[in-house]
């Protein structure tokens, strides 16, 4: 039985494939003038479609369906992203189309902390990454407390965290309050993707979380205060009008909180004087050139 699957570079393979092509049909290109972007897709089809003796014969698109054990395809999937090399489509596409065997193998994956010992955090984060998007590509059933729990743990954007933070964006009930639990551990990244998911609901519990957040000053004012903007309500609008007056403000952010204001209530406000501020300078340029003008 096969015990590993050899890794090929794809992007890497095809890469030669599509230079030496382009070399050898060159006057073709020229005379047809040919799209290359569009030439290259055309020609990656067409190459995984041929038998190649670099794959051992067989077509690319291919090359993973001998694996009996579906365990394989997720190892050497895992191998890719600890080799830094480009996972290659028809991996995918043989991990999705067996998603009845490998599925469950993926949520071990997600689950398990204890196989990413050898790894740092950003290579861990990627084979989470794409285990998520395999997951949305099979249309299975997401563990949603356990993204919940991985979202809590992320200090800086990444495509773990923007997916993550996209799927559970529509969920509420359970997820929302393994969030807010979280909220506490978790750090300034973290807690800003807690307060979107939240606030794009309407819980009352963002609206406090905002507040505390407004008095502490660590997260960006402007954030804050447009998942207020959610709540339409007057003490929405007082916290905002509020935060106007700030001494801290430059002229970008005191419009932005006016902007907010008046969208929320309907009353418009005259303008404060920002002289000195570049951006109130040029604003206030433009404004003068137009008036002169008419």
């Amino acid at each position: 039985m096969q015990e590993k699957i050899e890794l090929v570079d794809f992007k890497g393979k095809f890469a030669e494939y599509f230079m030496k092509w382009t070399l050898d049909h060159k006057d073709e290109i020229e005379k047809d003038e040919l799209d290359e972007q569009e030439l290259y897709y055309d020609l990656y089809d067409k190459w995984l479609e041929e038998a190649n003796s670099e794959f051992g014969g067989k077509a690319p698109k291919d090359y993973f369906e001998d694996a009996e054990d579906k365990r394989l395809l997720l190892s050497a999937l895992i191998d890719y992203i600890k080799q830094g090399i480009s996972v290659p489509d028809p991996l995918v596409n043989s991990i999705v189309r067996h998603g009845d065997e490998t599925y469950p193998i993926i949520l071990s994956i997600l689950m398990n902390t204890d196989i990413y010992e050898d790894l740092d955090p950003d290579t861990v984060d990627e084979i989470r990454a794409e285990c998520v998007s395999l997951i949305w590509d099979m249309g299975k059933e997401h563990p949603y407390l356990r993204y919940a729990e991985l979202l809590v743990g992320q200090e800086e954007d990444s495509k773990l965290a923007e997916i993550l933070c996209e799927i559970l964006m529509d969920r509420d009930g359970d997820v929302l309050d393994r969030l807010y639990e979280g909220y506490e551990k978790a750090g300034t990244y973290a807690r800003t993707c807690i307060i979107d998911i939240l606030s794009s609901h309407g819980d009352e519990r963002a609206k406090e979380l905002i507040k505390e957040e407004l008095l502490k000053g660590k997260l960006d004012k402007l954030f804050l205060c447009s998942k207020l903007m959610m709540y339409n309500d007057p003490e929405a609008s007082l916290i905002i009008k509020n935060q106007m007056s700030s001494p801290d403000n430059d002229y970008y952010a005191y419009r932005e909180l006016r902007n907010m204001y008046e969208e929320l209530t309907g009353e418009i406000l005259d303008t404060e004087d920002f002289s000195g501020d570049p951006t109130y300078e040029v604003e206030k340029y433009i404004f003068e050139e137009e008036d002169d003008e008419k």
